[in-house]
């Protein structure tokens, strides 16, 4: 199967970081340290060599996020 979503609503590794708004680089080293963004990262599934991300699993992990200013912006 080649598309980014699986009929069974799971995200490949690069659909599941465009969802996220992270580089696909940052979720796989995510899966390595466990860390992503500061937090616990998303749970994942490995089935063979794809790595799958369910969209609940994903909507939970971005509901956690702590709300408040994004550190990207400059103080005006």
């Amino acid at each position: 199967m080649h598309s980014a979503t699986t009929p069974n609503n799971h995200l490949k590794s690069q659909a599941a970081a465009n969802y996220l708004l992270v580089a696909e680089s940052t979720l796989r080293k995510s899966r390595v340290t466990g860390i992503l963004c500061g937090r616990a990262a998303p749970a994942y599934i490995k089935m063979g060599r794809t790595v799958l991300y369910t969209r609940t699993d994903l909507d939970a992990w971005v509901a956690e996020l702590p709300k408040g200013n994004c550190t990207a912006q400059t103080a005006a």
